[in-house]
Formats: C-alpha cells, sequence, structure tokens
C-alpha cells in the first residue's frame, strides 16, 4: 500500500492563525463560543494544506511503498516542496532493514521557487530486491519546507 504518515507533527504552540485572528472575520464579538475556534483554525489549515499539497507548518513525513517503483522509477514525495530527505530504508529480501546511502545509491532532486512541485528521490543504482508480498517494505523519510523554512540548497549535502 503507497501512504504518507506523519512521523512528527507540528509542536503544539505552533499556528499558522489564531482564533483571535480569526474571530473578527466571523463577526463574533462575544466569547460565549470562543472554544469553538480553535477546531475551526485547525480544520481550515488541514483541508489547506491538503488542497494546496503543501506543508504550512515544520513536520517530518514518512513515504511507504510496497516495493521500489518499477524500471528504476523516482519517488515523489509530497507534500512539496521538499526541504530534506532524512532517510530511505528498506527490507531485503531476508526481511532485514537496509538504509540506503545519498549520492551513493541515490540522488534527491529538490525543486525550487513558489511553484515547485514535490521533491523526488532518483536511484543512481539499481533499486534493490525487497521482499516479496510483504508490506510495507521501503520507507523514505522527509521533510517538506514550509513558509518559515529556509531555501533549501541546490545540491543536497551527504549526511555521513
Amino acid at each position: 500500500m503507497d501512504r504518507v504518515d506523519l512521523i512528527t507533527p507540528p509542536p503544539a504552540a505552533a499556528q499558522v492563525l489564531t482564533a483571535g485572528d480569526v474571530k473578527p472575520f466571523a463577526r463574533v464579538t462575544h466569547s460565549a463560543e470562543d472554544a469553538l475556534f480553535p477546531g475551526f483554525v485547525q480544520s481550515a489549515v488541514t483541508a489547506a494544506e491538503g488542497w494546496m499539497q503543501r506543508q504550512l507548518l515544520e513536520a517530518t513525513f514518512e513515504r511507504v511503498l510496497d516495493c521500489f517503483p518499477a524500471c528504476q522509477g523516482a519517488i515523489r514525495l509530497l507534500p512539496g516542496p521538499l526541504i530534506q530527505v532524512d532517510s530511505v530504508k528498506y527490507k531485503d529480501v531476508a526481511g532485514v532493514e537496509q538504509t540506503l546511502v545519498l549520492d551513493v545509491d541515490y540522488t534527491v532532486i529538490k525543486p525550487l521557487g513558489p511553484k515547485a512541485e514535490a521533491g523526488v528521490v532518483v536511484p543512481l543504482v539499481d533499486w534493490p530486491a525487497t521482499q516479496v508480498d510483504v508490506p510495507d517494505t521501503v520507507r523514505v523519510r522527509f521533510r517538506p519546507a514550509t513558509a518559515r523554512s529556509p531555501r533549501p540548497s541546490l545540491r543536497p549535502s551527504s549526511r555521513r
């Protein structure tokens, strides 16, 4: 099954908007419904992130695949744009977890700019064999850029 899991959510104190920012636009002048606004704000942020396929607050995600893409295909990472790939791990045919090495086994392409598409992990050699008929054998942990992120570099650096 192909999915993206949220590994590290944004810090609880981090907010795109506060209830105080939104309340005047709702034309609410009393405090009887103040407890509802944080839920409204969170729902709006979640909907906006899904629609834009962009992350508004710093978080860590993991793309989970049953196997590597066919024909040495790239692995797309959304939400984008990508700021960093932390790891690419897989279970080999014996079921042992292995970690691929940046700039040896794969490279990362990080498009830049306000309309940048998803980042991609591209193999430099053939993707390794994984266990057959076993779900979730490939995991790519990554962090997307946010409005507050430093601008990503054009060339990824190895973390060795």
